[in-house]
């Protein structure tokens, strides 16, 4: 461990120590940094990796800032959290650290006022209203043209989003996404015709207020009972090299509105019918669901270390050291909730296979693939083809067979 009174080692605050940010304090330990970590759970995974370990929520904006002015902190990092990324810029707006902006990270971070900040600075965006009762949205519902979309305004991973066909599907999925809202508010929007296969998802990386790198990908979403809920990924991104660039100047056009500095952006973007581009979400931080490996493995960049330098003021390697590989993940899932009896991957997917992650066991209780949280595991595919690739993630859901007890 690295002395934490030097003056010269540089000194990184690391909000959340779950084991998603194991690969973030590892590495910034690697590099001799000194990693002081926050939490308000005393029992995580990260506690005995980092230098030093102070009990404070990260969601308590006062009690984190004291802790960073205490310590004389040179940058903070968050990962793969929204609420986390708000914390790290109040504070490091607060102290002149490395950062971005706060009200615009606050606004990202919420659907209501990111789509207000779309609409104001002459971005597309569906028409959308928030609602915190059902009652009203029934006597609005004359201002939207069915279907709609219906979420929570603070949730993250498609949770607790539907679709509504007809009004008389609106309680149950206005009663759903307010489970999943935090702060008890529910935006309704139209509903957008995609134009292509995927949903374009994957993460970008800003520095000096510029996007220098660019890992766009395909979100795959085939889960029967939430078909708005992410089961996987794939690079490259399905795109012709045109839609790709209007991807890039409007990302970029948004940053710059936006204020953003530098750091990690978690896209989701698609083209409609007639070829306009809508900015769904974009998000200060790393994608969840592995994106940040996957696309390690593709292209050889290291976002999590560019994410650890950037926050310190070190310099930062975002260069492609590989050419472009299929890859893709696979969240491992069930659609009801029981016993899990088995886990069997098919001879023809086998092969595709270069790493597997379980959250559980056989013989443990797994729950309804409602939430991101509730995946079974990872499996991380290489193909060589394109082809080979979309022919069989197409059926994927037919090679990698969850065996539940339900009774």
């Amino acid at each position: 461990m690295v002395n934490c009174n030097s003056s010269v080692v540089k000194k990184l605050l690391v909000l959340g120590g779950s084991e998603k940010s194991i690969p973030l304090v590892r590495y910034a330990i690697t590099k001799g940094y000194n990693v002081l970590l926050c939490d308000r759970d005393t029992d995580n995974p990260c506690r005995n990796l980092a230098t030093l370990f102070v009990q404070v929520s990260t969601t308590d904006l006062g009690g984190v800032l004291e802790v960073a002015r205490n310590h004389a902190v040179d940058g903070i990092v968050s990962f793969g959290s929204d609420v986390m990324a708000a914390t790290s810029a109040f504070v490091g707006q607060a102290l002149g650290l490395p950062s971005n902006p706060y009200d615009s990270v606050l606004a990202m971070g919420r659907k209501d006022l990111f789509r207000a900040f779309l609409s104001s600075h002459g971005f597309n965006s569906p028409k959308a209203s928030t609602f915190s009762s059902v009652e009203n949205v029934l006597l609005q519902c004359n201002q939207f043209q069915l279907p709609v979309m219906v979420k929570p305004v603070d949730s993250a991973g498609s949770t607790g989003v539907s679709r509504v066909m007809e009004w008389a599907e609106l309680s149950s999925a206005f009663d759903l996404a307010m489970s999943a809202s935090s702060a008890k508010q529910v935006i309704v929007e139209e509903y957008i015709q995609m134009s292509h296969p995927y949903m374009i998802a994957g993460d970008a990386f800003v520095l000096d207020g510029q996007v220098v790198f660019w890992g766009l990908m395909n979100s795959h979403r085939a889960s029967s009972e939430y078909p708005f809920l992410p089961t996987g990924t794939s690079y490259p991104v399905a795109l012709n090299l045109e839609q790709q660039m209007t991807v890039k100047r409007t990302i970029q056009s948004l940053v710059d509105a936006l204020g953003i500095r530098l750091g990690g952006l978690n896209l989701e973007l698609m083209y409609d019918k007639s070829g306009n581009l809508y900015i769904i979400e974009l998000a200060v931080r790393n994608g969840g669901n592995y994106i940040p490996e996957l696309l390690q493995q593709a292209t050889g960049v290291d976002l999590i270390a560019a994410l650890v330098d950037a926050s310190l003021g070190e310099d930062v390697n975002v260069r492609y050291l590989k050419d472009a590989r299929c890859v893709a993940t696979y969240m491992i899932h069930s659609q009801k909730s029981g016993i899990l009896q088995d886990l069997i991957l098919a001879d023809e997917i086998k092969g595709n296979v270069y790493q597997t992650i379980l959250n559980v066991k056989i013989g443990d209780s797994v729950h309804a693939f409602d939430r991101a949280i509730h995946a079974i595991g990872v499996l991380f595919l290489r193909f060589d083809s394109l082809k080979e690739q979309e022919a069989k993630l197409n059926k994927i859901i037919d090679l990698v067979k969850v065996l539940v007890n339900v009774s």
